[in-house]
């Protein structure tokens, strides 16, 4: 995930926890919502002065603000975990083979006869 990414997920869930709307970010920072939209999914690649203004909207310090990021960034939270998916070899629904045998092999269950 890219630095503007993490940058967006940050300003996303802070402004969830505020309880805001982008509108009201937008008319505090003086930016127009679509941009504070992009910049939320990191569609965007701000300035320095535009992180500052973000920032002080979320009522939070720019440095407060950017560790935040910093933090993001180091533990590279993502904010749509990939879906779990079966081994490679093996299609949704099918099971994994007993360890110690190849994917393939047939098993039987049960004592030999």
């Amino acid at each position: 995930m890219r630095a503007q990414q993490h940058l967006g997920v940050v300003m996303r869930r802070r402004r969830d926890d505020l309880g805001v709307t982008q509108q009201i970010i937008a008319d505090r920072s003086g930016f127009d919502r679509s941009y504070i939209a992009d910049l939320e999914r990191g569609k965007e690649n701000p300035k320095l002065t535009t992180i500052l203004a973000v920032a002080r909207a979320l009522n939070l310090e720019p440095s407060a603000f950017m560790r935040l990021v910093h933090e993001a960034i180091t533990r590279d939270l993502d904010p749509t975990p990939e879906p779990e998916r079966p081994p490679r070899g093996l299609k949704k629904g099918d099971k994994r083979p007993p360890r110690g045998a190849k994917a393939g092999d047939k098993t039987t269950s049960g004592p030999p006869t």
